[in-house]
């Protein structure tokens, strides 16, 4: 049975989405899966339209960077809420940024600061989530039923071995994430982390959850 999943397609446009299907049977060699290992598919259902954003740091064109390693062993971790993944990287090098995989977090290069020199800028964090049964990290981040994020202020992640404490956690509509400035705001020692909002009736996502930190 093929179950409808949406995934995270953002950076620096207005939430560019394609859906996914979570197919439960068995997955093939090489196919994309999820955490259950559960295999991941395009949805026909087509993207969101979007719009690039404008002004200073602007990005445009369009398209799928790959996935590198951040650096042997690297995770995103979020203990409380049991919530342990690699980490790795995504060159910005379009209007759109898709992560290529359903089972690690995605640290953004090109945009604010690596994670190396994350105590002089804003250092971004993509990941996906799935609707309908699927498991991708950003469920982890995500109360469905609540319509928010699962962190609360002061909630501890580790990114690479870095510690940022939560300090906020607001919904973005997709449409309005790119002209929403505060959002990709170069600031020493902060970290955003940025993932799908699903809904509760399992259609495809609009909103996204932008996850705010500070170094410790």
């Amino acid at each position: 049975m093929l179950l409808a999943a949406g995934a995270l397609a953002v950076l620096m446009i207005a939430g560019g989405v394609g859906g996914y299907f979570l197919d439960a049977g068995p997955s093939a060699a090489g196919t994309v899966v999820d955490m259950r290992g559960n295999a991941v598919q395009l949805d026909p259902e087509g993207p969101i339209a979007t719009r690039p954003a404008t002004g200073a740091g602007a990005m445009t064109g369009a398209g799928t960077v790959a996935g590198q390693e951040e650096r042997a062993g690297s995770r995103f971790i979020v203990r409380s809420l049991d919530l342990d993944v690699p980490l790795a990287r995504l060159a910005a090098a379009g209007g759109v940024i898709t992560p290529p995989g359903f089972t690690s977090a995605y640290v953004v290069d090109g945009l604010g600061a690596s994670l190396a020199e994350g105590d002089r800028g804003t250092v971004f964090v993509v990941m996906h989530s799935l609707r309908n049964g699927g498991l991708a990290p950003g469920n982890f981040l995500i109360d469905v039923a609540r319509r928010r994020a699962s962190v609360a202020p002061g909630t501890v992640i580790s990114v690479g071995g870095v510690e940022y404490r939560v300090s906020t956690a607001r919904v973005v509509p997709k449409g309005r994430l790119a002209s929403t400035s505060s959002v990709w705001r170069d600031v020493p020692g902060r970290l955003v982390v940025i993932t799908c909002l699903q809904r509760p009736d399992g259609r495809r996502s609009v909103d996204n959850v932008v996850i705010e930190a500070t170094r410790e």
